[in-house]
C-alpha cells in the first residue's frame, strides 16, 4: 500500500521545465493594416486588433510594399524617414526611377500617435505608380526601451497585448487599371504601344495635358494603360505599327469575352463619378502578336500567426498558370485573373527551408479552339500534377528566400566554420538597421523566437568578436544547419513566440540581467540594439548577460527525464511484482482443488 502511495505523490509533483528566450527585443514592431480601396489611388488604412502598438501615444509609420519586378520594395514615401527607419532610400529611389512612384497625400501626417487601446487613427493614404501593381500596409513603431522590463516584453499575453511582429493576413490591394490593349486574332496584350488621351469636353479633341498624367502611355507586357482625369469626355487612340485601329469586329477571336471587356473602337467615352474601364482590340496587319510570359510583379509575406505564405502578384497574360515549387518540388498552382493577377496561400510546414520558393508562369492560348476556357481553368491543374513541368518551355520563373518564422541552430563563417560567441543581426533584405539582434553561446549555438522576426524577406548576418562578417540567405543557413536540423527536428515555419507567462526558469537557463521572475515586479531592462532619432544605432552591451542557451538539455530537464524513467522502472516492477504474486496464487488453487476431489 505505501507503494502506492508513494507513486501518486511522485506523480502529482510538478516536473519543472527551464523556459525564458534567447534574444534581444526587435527594434521594429510591424503589423499589418487593414486597407479598403476608397478612390482611383486612395486607400484608408486601420488597425487590425487591439494593442497591436503598445504602450499609447507610441509614433506609428505607415510603410506602403509595393509589389515589383524584383519582389516588395517599401517605403514611407519620404526620404527623410526612410532613412530614420531603414539607412537607406534605395527602395525609394528604385519605385522612383521604375515605376515613377509619388506618395500624393497622407492624412494624418507621420508619425501617428497609437491610441490607448494600442490601434491607430483611420489614415487616408493616396499615392501613385505607373505601371499598376500591388500594395500592401503595414505600421511600424520603434519598440521602446520599456518594452525590454517585465511591463510589456516579454511577459505579452496574447488575450491582453498584441506580440510584435505577429502578422496575419496581410492583404494586397491594386488600383483598378484603365485598359489593355490586345490583338484581335491571338488575344495577348500587347508591348510598347502609345495610347493618347484627347479630351473632348471643351472644343476638342485635344491632347489632355494636366500635372501628373503621362500622355501618350507606353504599354509593358501586360498591355495596360492608365488615365486617371477628372469628370469629361474623352476619345482613345492606340498606335503601333504592326497593327491597325479600330478593330474591324469581324476579325476579333470570339474567345476575347474570357479575358477582356467593355470593347473600344473609337467612340466617345464619357466620365462622370467613376473611372471608365476600356479593353481596345487592334488587328495585326501580318501574322498575330505573339510574346513570351513574363510575371511582372510578385510579393510574398509570412503570415507569422498561422504560419503560411502569401503570395502575390501580375502576369503578362490573361488566365495565365501560376505554378509553385519549393526547390525541384511542386506543390500547387493557380489560375491568374483576366487581368493577370493571382494570389496564393502555402502552408510553411509543406515547405524545405533549405530551399527557395519559385513562381513559374505558363501562358494559356485564349484563341485555342475547341475545349471551351472555363474547362481549361480546371484541367491543367490535374495535368501539372502528372507531369509538372510539360509546359515549362513556355514559362517565366521568380525565385524567393523562404521566411523563417523563429531561427535556431549554429552561426557559422564562409568556411564552414562555428563562431563561437558570434553576434547575429537580422537585417531586412533593402535595410541597413538592424531588425533584431542577438549572441550565440560559446559553440556558436542561438535561437530567435517568432516575435523577433519580420514578416518580409530578411537576410542573417553572423559577426565574430573579432568582426568577421558572414551574410547568409535564409536557405543558406538552413543548408549549413541541415544536420542540426535533422537531428532536433526543427521547423522554421512554426510560430514559435517566447511565452506568454514568465515562470520560474530552471536550472541551466540563462536569463537577461535585472530580472525578477518571482515578483510581478522587473528592475532593469534587457541589453538591445536601439535606433535613436537622429538614425544612429548604437548598442548596449552587459558582458554580464549571455542571452542565448546552449542546444544541451538542462540540468533541470535532465533530472525530469531522470524521475520518469525512475517512475516508469517503479511501475514495471509494481506490474511485475503483481504478476507474480497473480500467477503464484492461481498455482496453489490449482493444487488444492485435486486434494478437495480426493476427500469426497
Amino acid at each position: 500500500m505505501w507503494l502506492f502511495f508513494l507513486l501518486l505523490f511522485f506523480l502529482k509533483a510538478p516536473i519543472v521545465r527551464a523556459t525564458g528566450y534567447e534574444g534581444n527585443p526587435p527594434n521594429l514592431n510591424w503589423q499589418c493594416l487593414e486597407s479598403k480601396k476608397t478612390a482611383v489611388h486612395t486607400a484608408t488604412l486601420t488597425a487590425k486588433k487591439n494593442n497591436q502598438f503598445p504602450p499609447p501615444a507610441t509614433d506609428v509609420y505607415i510603410i506602403e510594399c509595393i509589389a515589383t519586378d524584383s519582389g516588395d520594395k517599401c517605403t514611407t514615401g519620404v526620404s527623410a524617414t526612410d532613412e530614420f527607419l531603414f539607412g537607406n532610400t534605395n527602395d525609394l529611389t528604385y519605385l522612383k526611377s521604375k515605376y515613377s512612384y509619388e506618395l500624393e497625400n497622407v492624412s494624418p501626417p507621420m508619425p501617428v500617435k497609437s491610441t490607448n487601446d494600442g490601434k491607430i487613427p483611420t489614415v487616408t493614404w493616396t499615392s501613385k505608380v505607373v505601371p499598376s501593381t500591388g500594395h500592401r500596409f503595414f505600421g511600424v513603431s520603434i519598440i521602446p526601451e520599456i518594452m525590454g522590463n517585465r511591463q510589456y516584453f516579454p511577459g505579452l499575453k496574447l488575450n491582453t497585448f498584441y506580440f510584435t511582429n505577429a502578422s496575419e493576413e496581410c492583404g494586397s490591394l491594386r488600383w483598378d487599371p484603365y485598359g489593355r490593349v490586345f490583338d484581335s486574332k491571338s488575344l495577348e496584350p500587347i508591348n510598347s504601344v502609345a495610347v493618347t488621351l484627347y479630351d473632348k469636353t471643351a472644343g476638342g479633341p485635344k491632347i489632355v495635358t494636366l500635372p501628373g498624367v503621362t500622355n501618350p502611355q507606353y504599354t509593358v507586357e501586360d498591355g495596360m494603360f492608365n488615365f486617371v482625369v477628372p469628370d469629361g469626355t474623352y476619345t482613345l487612340s492606340p498606335r503601333i505599327d504592326t497593327h491597325t485601329f479600330p478593330n474591324t469586329p469581324s476579325l476579333l477571336n470570339a474567345n476575347y469575352t474570357k479575358a477582356y471587356s467593355d470593347i473600344y473602337r473609337g467612340e466617345d467615352i464619357v466620365q462622370a463619378g467613376a473611372i471608365q474601364h476600356r479593353d481596345i482590340p487592334v488587328d495585326p496587319v501580318g501574322a498575330p502578336y505573339r510574346a513570351p510570359i513574363k510575371i511582372m510583379d510578385y510579393s510574398i509575406v509570412l503570415n507569422k500567426v498561422y504560419a503560411k505564405y502569401e503570395i502575390s502578384g501580375e502576369v503578362s497574360h490573361p488566365l495565365s498558370i501560376i505554378k509553385v515549387y519549393n526547390g525541384a518540388k511542386y506543390l500547387t498552382q493557380v489560375t491568374a485573373t483576366n487581368f493577370g493577377r493571382f494570389d496564393i496561400t502555402i502552408e510553411t510546414e509543406i515547405t524545405d527551408p533549405k530551399s527557395d520558393i519559385r513562381l513559374e508562369a505558363v501562358k494559356t492560348d485564349l484563341s485555342a479552339s475547341g475545349l471551351p476556357l472555363t474547362h481549361q481553368d480546371f484541367l491543367p491543374a490535374l495535368f501539372t500534377k502528372l507531369v509538372p513541368k510539360a509546359q515549362a518551355a513556355t514559362s517565366n520563373s521568380v525565385t524567393m528566400q523562404p521566411i523563417f518564422n523563429q531561427i535556431e541552430g549554429y552561426a557559422y563563417n564562409k568556411s564552414g566554420q562555428r563562431f563561437a560567441n558570434a553576434t547575429v543581426t537580422i537585417y531586412l533584405v533593402s535595410s541597413k538597421k538592424p531588425f533584431t539582434q542577438v549572441y550565440a553561446d560559446s559553440t556558436g549555438y542561438f535561437k530567435i523566437p517568432s516575435q523577433y522576426l519580420p514578416p518580409l524577406p530578411y537576410v542573417i548576418e553572423i559577426r565574430s568578436p573579432n568582426g568577421t562578417t558572414n551574410i547568409m540567405t535564409t536557405n543558406q543557413f538552413a543548408q549549413i544547419n541541415q544536420q542540426f536540423i535533422s537531428e532536433r527536428k526543427v521547423d522554421y515555419g512554426k510560430y514559435n513566440p517566447v511565452p506568454e507567462t514568465i515562470t520560474t526558469p530552471g536550472a541551466g537557463t540563462i536569463m537577461p540581467t535585472g530580472y525578477n521572475y518571482l515578483t510581478p515586479e522587473a528592475s532593469g531592462t534587457i541589453s538591445a540594439t536601439t535606433v535613436s532619432p537622429t538614425g544612429e544605432t548604437s548598442i548596449e552591451e552587459n558582458s554580464e548577460t549571455n542571452l542565448s542557451t546552449t542546444p544541451k538539455p538542462p540540468a533541470q530537464v535532465t533530472a525530469a527525464k531522470n524521475f520518469a524513467i525512475a517512475v516508469l522502472i517503479l511501475l514495471l516492477a509494481i506490474g511485475a511484482v503483481g504478476a507474480g504474486y497473480f500467477i503464484y496464487k492461481k498455482k496453489k488453487t490449482e493444487e488444492e482443488i485435486p486434494q478437495n476431489n480426493n476427500q469426497t
